[in-house]
């Protein structure tokens, strides 16, 4: 069984549609929904060869437009923290990772090829403002998984990307 459940999942890979993009074959790893990690610098070396690249866009702006209040920005976490942090996008990580998730996917879907994690404001010195040094670790970590996440998702519908 092991053998034929490893032998469909190879014949699944092989029949993925790379949409006239077969050079990605090589180095995309479809169950991670990942480029190997062996091979990422290659990956980009070859994708900067055959076309520009596609930066995600303007997070804040995105942000934005989900109209989001002050308990968007506290959450459970955060709920009793003496000071306001309406306005703290990086904050969202930790607090509604649903909406960064949500704002990465838009952007691959429009066409990106890499997105930034959400932390533009991710230095003690940044989040000095909301007297949130203390969290900038996690919100740093919590970033890369939630950009991560939404990269290997995808990856996976479009590996060509």
């Amino acid at each position: 069984p092991t053998f034929v459940a490893a032998s469909k999942m190879s014949e699944a890979k092989s029949k993925v549609d790379f949409k006239g993009h077969e050079w990605v074959r090589k180095y995309v790893d479809l169950e991670a929904g990942r480029v190997k990690p062996d091979l990422v610098e290659e990956y980009l070396h070859e994708l900067f060869k055959k076309r520009i690249a596609v930066l995600d866009g303007a997070m804040g702006t995105m942000i934005q437009g989900y109209k989001l209040e002050e308990q968007d920005f506290r959450g459970e976490r955060f709920k009793e923290h003496k000071h306001p942090l309406k306005g703290n996008n990086d904050i969202l990580v930790l607090t509604r990772p649903d909406v960064i998730s949500a704002i990465h996917e838009k952007y691959y879907r429009a066409g990106a090829d890499i997105c930034e994690t959400n932390t533009f404001n991710g230095t003690s010195i940044a989040q000095s403002d909301y007297h949130m040094e203390p969290i900038v670790y996690d919100l740093n970590v919590e970033a890369v998984k939630v950009a991560r996440k939404a990269a290997s998702k995808l990856t996976k519908e479009q590996p060509w990307k």
